[in-house]
Parts: structure tokens; sequence; C-alpha cells
């Protein structure tokens, strides 16, 4: 009885390491395979990028580099607007070129205008085959440091305005239900609203 257990418990021993040896000898292929998987992947990816992108007369924070994606730059509260210029770098010849949803052409974007603060510019590269790249570029412009008002016009009554004075009360008749507040900034890149809506020329 005692040598019969014995003998089995062999056995048992011998399968396990057939079975590990067997496992360890199909476990290669498939780590093999996931890698070349992911080679091709990654150049898919690349199909589709930009081999410049500058602004005109502006630096961006950091060297253009086709597989970097995100760009800021800085600029004074005078500028008004922004010229971009932009490459497409791609094996299909249908690649496009977009800022903010609009198709350029001649790898040249004009006139995009800048609000004090910052300002945000998605650029896609696309051939409508492969997978799309986005590169973003954020424009940041400086505030104003004259945050006076030169006069406030309003639709119904009037106030004796004075720049140095912040605080006003005017009075009209009860049939009025709503006015106009239009102020008149000193400096015109300077924002200004009125109770939280930013004001144009026509006043909120």
């Amino acid at each position: 009885m005692l040598k019969k257990r014995f003998k089995e418990k062999g056995v048992k021993v011998i399968l396990v390491g057939s079975l590990v040896g067997m496992g360890t000898f199909t476990y290669m292929p498939a780590a093999e395979a996931r890698e070349d998987t992911a080679v091709t992947q990654g150049e898919a990816q690349t199909v589709n990028a930009l081999s410049k992108l500058e602004i005109d007369g502006i630096t961006l924070n950091q060297q253009f580099s086709a597989d970097v994606l995100e760009y800021s730059a800085t600029v004074g509260k005078n500028v008004e607007k922004i010229s971009l210029s932009l490459l497409a770098e791609s094996s299909s010849e249908t690649a496009t070129v977009s800022v903010n949803g609009i198709q350029l052409t001649n790898g040249k974007a004009e006139d995009f205008s800048l609000q004090t603060g910052k300002n945000t510019f998605t650029i896609t590269v696309s051939d409508g085959i492969n997978e799309t790249t986005t590169y973003t570029v954020q424009v940041d412009k400086s505030e104003s440091d004259d945050n006076l008002l030169t006069a406030i016009g309003l639709s119904k009554g009037s106030l004796p305005f004075d720049a140095s004075v912040t605080a006003y009360k005017v009075s009209l008749a009860n049939k009025v239900n709503t006015i106009t507040v239009a102020p008149t900034v000193s400096d015109s890149t300077a924002r200004v609203n009125v109770n939280g809506i930013d004001a144009t020329s026509k006043g909120v």
C-alpha cells in the first residue's frame, strides 16, 4: 500500500512539471505578437502631423516639434489679432489643416481676433482615413492696467459722471421698465461688463 501511494505522487510531480514547461513554451510568441501590434499602432498615430507651426511675430513657449501637441504664448494688451503659419506633414495627399474648425488654404490663417485673457486655438490635421492629430495653442493676452471709464451712457435719465466716483444714484419715472447702460472705457483694449455681461458699444 505504501509503495503504491508513493508511485502515484511521483506521477503527479512529473505531470505538473510538463504543464509548466508547455506554458513557458507557448508564452513567448504571444509576447512577440503584442509587441509587433504596439509598433503598428504607434506608426498609425503619426500619419497626420504638422511640420511647421508659427505665430507671426510672436514666440511660442517652446520650439516646435511634430510630436509635441500643446503650446502657449503671451502677447501685450495692444495686440488685437494674430496670424498662424502651418504646414501639414502627411503620407496622404488629401490631408488638410483646420484651425477652430476653419480649413486653411496655403497654410496660412490670418487675422484671428484676440480677447483679453486666454485665447485657445485648436489645430487639426486630418486625411479622412487615419487618426486625426490635434494641436493646441493658447495665447494669453495681457489685461489692461487702465481700469477707468470716461463715461456711462443711459437710455433713460442721466448722471453727472466723474471717473473718480464709483457709485451713482439715478431717478427714473415709474413707467420706465428697462434701461440700457453703455459704459465707455478709457483704454480701448480693456473689457467692461454690466451685471456680469460683457458690454458692447450698444451697451447692456
